[in-house]
């Protein structure tokens, strides 16, 4: 993952923890809360997460393991 990339998840998922309170398999896995019930600038993190692992052919919660692991 290049640098760029990895810095935009970390601020996206930084930005979801701290508006929603919740840990990315509430968020990614167990769903608890949709897009729709998050604040816009959650909703837009949320979705910079699921786009990046659909372009690199994950589901966001693989590719944070890979975002942790790197």
């Amino acid at each position: 993952m290049n640098k760029s990339l990895h810095a935009t998840l970390v601020e996206a998922l930084d930005t979801l923890v701290e508006e929603t309170g919740l840990d990315a398999e509430g968020l990614f896995g167990e769903r608890v809360l949709e897009p729709a019930q998050m604040s816009a600038q959650a909703a837009y993190a949320a979705g910079v997460v699921e786009g990046a692992a659909i372009a690199l052919g994950l589901t966001a919660l693989e590719l944070l393991d890979e975002l942790r692991a790197s």
